[in-house]
C-alpha cells in the first residue's frame, strides 16, 4: 500500500527555504534534518526566492524573534538574493 502524499504548510517552506538561504548547512545536511529530498529544498529556495510574499508569513510571525532580529535576517537573506 502506498503511503498518503505528504503535504507541507507554507510555515514549514519558509522555515526550510530560510534555512537554506542562510547556507549555514548543506542541501543534503538540511534535508536529512527536514526528512525532504534535496531537489525539493532546491525548488523551495528557488520559489522564494522569486515570490517571496508567499513565504514571509511564517518569518513575520516567527515565535521568539524581536523585530529588529527578523529586519537584520531579512535583510541578510535578501542581499544573497
Amino acid at each position: 500500500m502506498r503511503k498518503p502524499r505528504r503535504k507541507f504548510t507554507s510555515e514549514f517552506k519558509s522555515k526550510v527555504a530560510i534555512e537554506a538561504l542562510k547556507e549555514r548547512y548543506s542541501l543534503s545536511e538540511l534535508a536529512e534534518r527536514f526528512e525532504l529530498h534535496p531537489n525539493q529544498i532546491s525548488q523551495w529556495k528557488q520559489e522564494f526566492r522569486i515570490h517571496p510574499t508567499n513565504y514571509t508569513l511564517f518569518f513575520w510571525e516567527y515565535p521568539g524573534r524581536s523585530s529588529s532580529r527578523r529586519l537584520a535576517l531579512w535583510s541578510g537573506i535578501c542581499s544573497k538574493v
